[in-house]
C-alpha cells in the first residue's frame, strides 16, 4: 500500500508508460523474471517506490537513472554497500526498505545478529576495519549535521580509495532521498513480500 495508490496501465499517459516500460525491463532483467512481490504484483502492477513514481514519472525516470548511476560507481562490494544502506534504513525506518533489506542483507553475507545490531544503532563487532569506517561515516551522514569529519573521510580513503568513497557518499544520499519518499507516501511492503522474495 501507499498513500497515492496504484496506477493501472489503462490510466497511463505517455510519460507513465515510458517509465513503466523502463522499470518493467529493469526488474525482469535484475530478478531474471522472478520479481519480488514488493516490487511488482503478478499482474504487472508496480509496487514500492516504483508505484509512487508512476504518479510523477519524470521524477521516476531521474530517480531510476540516478540509482543506476550510483550503483555503477566502482569501489564498493555488495556487502559494503549493504552496510551503508542498513545504516540509512536504521535512521529512516521506512517499512518497505527495512523489509527489503532484512532479506537482502543475508543474501550478501550478513548474519541476522549483525543486521539487528545495525538496525538498533550499533556497529557490529564482526565488521572489519573497512566495514567500521563505512558504518561510522554513514551513521554520521544520516544522524549528524555539518561536514563529514576529516578523520572519517581519511579512513574511507584509506580503506575504500577515492572511488569507493564517492560511491559511499552518493549511496547514502540516494537512499536517504528514497526513504524520505517511502515515508512521505507511507509505502508499505506487502504482508507476503518477504515470503515472496
Amino acid at each position: 500500500m501507499n498513500r497515492l495508490g496504484y496506477r493501472s496501465p489503462a490510466t497511463f499517459d505517455k510519460d507513465a508508460q515510458e517509465f513503466y516500460n523502463v522499470i518493467h525491463k529493469y526488474l525482469m532483467e535484475t530478478y531474471k523474471g522472478k520479481v519480488p512481490l514488493r516490487n511488482m504484483a503478478a499482474d504487472g502492477t508496480l509496487g514500492g517506490p516504483f508505484a509512487t513514481h508512476l504518479h510523477t514519472p519524470l521524477v521516476g525516470q531521474h530517480f531510476h537513472g540516478l540509482g543506476s548511476a550510483v550503483e555503477a560507481i566502482p569501489g564498493l562490494t555488495p556487502f559494503q554497500r549493504e552496510i551503508a544502506i542498513l545504516v540509512t534504513a536504521s535512521k529512516y525506518r521506512a517499512n518497505y526498505a527495512v523489509a527489503a533489506h532484512l532479506v537482502k542483507g543475508p543474501a550478501v553475507g550478513f548474519a541476522k545478529q549483525d543486521i539487528e545490531s545495525i538496525m538498533s544503532g550499533q556497529c557490529p563487532s564482526s565488521l572489519k576495519d573497512d566495514g567500521v569506517a563505512i558504518y561510522k561515516a554513514a551513521d554520521y551522514l544520516v544522524n549528524c549535521s555539518g561536514s563529514l569529519p576529516e578523520e572519517m573521510y581519511d579512513q574511507l580513503i584509506t580503506h575504500l580509495g577515492t572511488d569507493g568513497t564517492k560511491h559511499l557518499v552518493h549511496l547514502v544520499g540516494f537512499y536517504s532521498y528514497l526513504m524520505v519518499v517511502l515515508n512521505g507516501f507511507d509505502v508499505q511492503a506487502p504482508d507476503d513480500a518477504v515470503a515472496g522474495i
